[in-house]
């Protein structure tokens, strides 16, 4: 009995936050992507980002578990490629999955990203992703002997979300806002999902540093430090930073916090030349995450950023 209890309490917050989620569409995407990605997906933490300071393009399968300690935690499968496609363009594409109690999200996103170089040192970048998701109930994972009325009558929301972002970049800093749901459409209702006064926008600002003399191990390193602050609407103010050592020759370290998400630590161990595996760990004071991921990187680019601007100089 008490199980029982505790089965449908557990079904309701879900149910009530699942309607709370949706008066922010945006929730629906970024409650998965807008941390923890900084060495591959950097697109799903800002748009921009795929045209920037990008060198290679790659290939990538992520699973992310939410919350391990309860039973029927969220979960993430993720799929994407994305990278750097010509000298100022970039793009990624994903498909993601994600489970949370007896309601199940399906989504696939597009990403393009276009740098314009003002002067010498100084470049302007536009981006977007657009995304359509869908959520549904799970219909066997609810109790057919006594169903829950606002399960069972539950109906599926699809929503196209339109992302536009900006980033100036001047020297190795990039600054730039993020709109995460300035265009939301419930395909269903045939209506905005948010009001002007619900969207939510957040601010970035990235420093970027490459060991340029350095030899052996530390040849090519390159060091990141992203800072981002975020406004939902009429809801908290939010922030957070990451840091990532990214050695090429032997992987990738990282290290982040975020109010809402806890502290967060990630490890990558290059396998090859082209695959690379990594694993992010997530605490806050309620639960623990873990995500694991697996990428195979093609061929870099023969030219990066620094090099091109050198070429157009001379």
């Amino acid at each position: 009995m008490i199980r029982k209890i505790t089965i449908l309490i557990c079904v309701l917050l879900n149910v009530f936050a699942i309607q709370a989620q949706f008066s922010d569409s945006g929730q629906l995407h970024n409650s998965f992507s807008s941390r923890n990605f900084m060495k591959f997906n950097r697109f799903l933490t800002v748009p921009t980002f795929s045209a920037l300071r990008e060198d290679k393009t790659s290939l990538s399968a992520i699973v992310r578990n939410s919350n391990v300690a309860f039973e029927d935690n969220p979960r993430l499968y993720l799929a994407s490629y994305s990278g750097k496609m010509r000298e100022n363009v970039g793009a990624g594409l994903a498909i993601y999955q994600q489970e949370v109690g007896v309601f199940k999200d399906f989504g696939a996103l597009a990403n393009y990203a276009h740098r314009l170089q003002l002067n010498e040192t100084m470049d302007l970048t536009f981006g977007f992703n657009f995304i359509y998701s869908r959520r549904s109930a799970d219909g066997l994972k609810v109790n057919s002997v006594d169903p829950e009325p606002q399960i069972s009558n539950y109906q599926d929301i699809p929503i196209v979300n339109f992302q536009p972002a900006i980033t100036l970049s001047i020297g190795r800093f990039d600054v730039g806002v993020f709109f995460e749901n300035l265009l939301d459409y419930n395909l269903k209702n045939s209506e905005l999902a948010t009001s002007f006064g619900e969207k939510t926008f957040s601010g970035h600002a990235m420093y970027s540093y490459e060991l340029t003399y350095a030899r052996g191990l530390f040849e090519g390193t390159d060091v990141r430090v992203l800072a981002m602050a975020r406004k939902p609407g009429d809801g908290e103010f939010g922030y957070g930073a990451n840091a990532i050592i990214d050695l090429p020759k032997a992987g990738w370290l990282k290290a982040g916090y975020d109010n809402n998400y806890g502290i967060s630590a990630g490890l990558g161990v290059n396998l090859s030349d082209n695959l690379s595996i990594g694993f992010t760990y997530e605490k806050n004071s309620f639960a623990a995450t873990n995500e694991v991921g697996l990428i195979y990187s093609f061929e870099k680019n023969h030219l990066q950023d620094s090099d091109l601007k050198e070429e157009q100089v001379v």
